[in-house]
């Protein structure tokens, strides 16, 4: 996903800052909120997307989170409400909203959606009191056979460098 951060050469390097992912049972739609609003055309693709694939559950990414109690940064009241209104139609279809920007971690509902904050990476994570997780962290999502999703936290220790991964054998 393109952070307020990537703006400037994302597209060069990495390719479309909006995009889907089709999987068996799932489609992760991803877009670029990079500059605190939806680019052109993202709600519209978005909503393409959902009535393509009405048999899969969706889990939507962008960076800029929704409102929250973390931070300020976040989505206008205004622009949450267009992104609730274009999924108003498949809101049933969205199992989560995923974001960053916020060097923190969160997992809350809003307005009947299920929202996760997880970021960070590799910068210094946020001194925010209410935060339970002050860890860097990766989140594994499984969908099984009835397509359920759901996830697990996996909390990062320690330093990684090259001498912590396996070596190929000569």
């Amino acid at each position: 996903l393109a952070g307020n951060h990537d703006i400037p050469d994302y597209e060069k390097l990495f390719g479309h800052m909006t995009f889907s992912i089709v999987l068996d049972e799932t489609v992760l739609v991803l877009l670029n909120n990079s500059r605190r609003s939806f680019a052109s055309g993202d709600l519209e693709f978005l909503g393409e997307q959902l009535k393509k694939n009405t048999e899969k559950k969706a889990i939507i990414m962008f960076h800029i989170p929704p409102p929250n109690d973390l931070e300020e940064h976040c989505l206008s009241e205004e622009e949450w409400g267009r992104l609730k209104e274009a999924l108003k139609e498949n809101k049933e279809q969205v199992a989560y909203i995923i974001c960053g920007h916020v060097h923190s971690f969160r997992d809350y509902e809003l307005d009947g959606f299920h929202v996760i904050i997880s970021g960070g990476g590799g910068a210094k994570l946020a001194n925010i009191e209410s935060v339970t997780l002050k860890k860097h962290h990766a989140i594994r999502f499984n969908v099984d056979e009835k397509e359920k999703i759901d996830f697990k936290i996996i909390p990062i220790d320690g330093v990684f460098s090259n001498n912590n991964f396996a070596k190929e054998p000569a």
